[in-house]
Parts: C-alpha cells; sequence; structure tokens
C-alpha cells in the first residue's frame, strides 16, 4: 500500500483537494488508549470524549492524513499478543479514521472487535506520529455506508483512476439509498460488494507522539492453526 509521494508539511499546502469526500460524524465509542499495554479504568474514563476536548491535530500530521493513503495500526490479537498491520484508510478531517478496503472477511476485524484499544502510526512524511485510538466495527448497514461511501470517494483521487466514470457508478448508488429504494438489478450486486468491505472506525482519544525512526514493522501473518509444517532440511 505504500505511495511514492512526498507529503507536503506546510501547514498551508494542506488544503482539501477538489471533489473531496463528506464524512459522516458519529459519536464516540467512549474509552481511552492503551495499546499494547491495558490502560486503568481511572485513565480510561479521563481520556472520554466528552471530560475534555480532544488536543488539535498538528499541521504535519493532517497533511500526511489527508494526502496519503495508507496507515499502521498496532493492536492485540485474539490472543493478546501484539500485531502491526498496514491497511488502506480514509480520513474525516477530524479525529476519525476509516479503515476498509477490498471485499473479503479479515482477521484484524476480529481481532480489534476484541480488542479495540489501537495505536495508529503514519508511514509517510519527514515526520513520523503515533497516535492512541480505539476502534469499533460497524456491522450495521445503515451505520457502514456513509462511511464506505466517504472512503471509496476519497480512494477514487489517486492519479489515474477513472473519477468521472466511477463517480457516475457511486453516486447512482448514494441516491439509489438516499431515496430508499430497493437493492434491485445492478443496486444488488452493490449491495453485496458494500456489505463484504470492511468497516472499521478509529476514534484518535490521545495527543499524538511525534516518532523519529519509522514506524513499526508490518507482523508476519501466521500459518493457520491446523496447518503443520518442517523447518528446511528437516526429516519429514
Amino acid at each position: 500500500f505504500h505511495s511514492q509521494m512526498r507529503v507536503k508539511t506546510n501547514a498551508g499546502e494542506a488544503s482539501e483537494p477538489e471533489g473531496s469526500p463528506t464524512w459522516p460524524r458519529t459519536a464516540s465509542a467512549g474509552k481511552g488508549p492503551g495499546m499494547p499495554s491495558r490502560a486503568s479504568p481511572g485513565g480510561r474514563r479521563a481520556a472520554r470524549l466528552g471530560s475534555g476536548p480532544m488536543p488539535e491535530l498538528p499541521h504535519e500530521l493532517k497533511a500526511i492524513l489527508d494526502q496519503s493513503f495508507a496507515l499502521r495500526t498496532t493492536f492485540a490479537r485474539r490472543d493478546g499478543l501484539p500485531r502491526t498491520l498496514e491497511t488502506t484508510y480514509g480520513w474525516s478531517g477530524g479525529d476519525e479514521i476509516v479503515l476498509s478496503g477490498f471485499p473479503g472477511k479479515r482477521d484484524w476485524v476480529a481481532s480489534l472487535a476484541q480488542n479495540p484499544e489501537v495505536v495508529v502510526h503514519t508511514v509517510e512524511g519527514e515526520v513520523g506520529f503515533d497516535i492512541p485510538g480505539r476502534a469499533r466495527v460497524l456491522r450495521d448497514r445503515e451505520e457502514r455506508l456513509p462511511h464506505l461511501f466517504a472512503f471509496v470517494d476519497r480512494w477514487s483521487l489517486r492519479p489515474g483512476f477513472p473519477r468521472r466514470r466511477f463517480a457516475f457508478l457511486l453516486g447512482a448508488v448514494k441516491i439509489n439509498r438516499r431515496l430508499r429504494l430497493p437493492w434491485w438489478g445492478p443496486f444488488y450486486l452493490a449491495r453485496r460488494i458494500f456489505d463484504a468491505m470492511p468497516c472499521v472506525l478509529i476514534r484518535f482519544e490521545g495527543a499524538p507522539a511525534r516518532r523519529s525512526g519509522p514506524p513499526p514493522e508490518i507482523s508476519q501473518p501466521r500459518l493457520a492453526r491446523n496447518q503443520a509444517y518442517a523447518h528446511p532440511g528437516a526429516a519429514g
């Protein structure tokens, strides 16, 4: 997912591109950061939205979130061990991002549903950032769709993407949902695609920390539990 672009960090150059999507706003999921170690109950209560304003994001971080298309997140697997993953994302322009991608099941979605405390790592730009947050897996179709529409619309801003043709198709689906029409014909196929896309909302819940070095390495995928293998040169 790496792109080769250089992210501008001047605050005046972090303007929103033409045709940028409009992101839905959601209520806070509610608890504080603490990944990879768990926060104390008191720390969680203090970090909840509503107990104090979220710190303003640095201009350099806003520029990266606005112009990049990939982030890394560190969270706990279902067995409690840490995992770092790189995924595509969309940014609301505020204190939320949405992780999504091509349709299909993702084991990291199940991990985040069980262990929602995360740390988000930027991967581009001259300065790196690590931001604590809390994930919420969106499962209701009507709640998911506005976030997925915005994610796909933003993803289509990549250079070389057939945006006009794609915008027409996406616009037709948006009108279908606005009018609450049945998912008939080609809209049925569109519904199946959107239903199969992962959709995880992450809300930043702490001040971003500047990082001088590279982000954490991506964790290696695990073999299935019932898959046995032999080391090179081993008998059998």
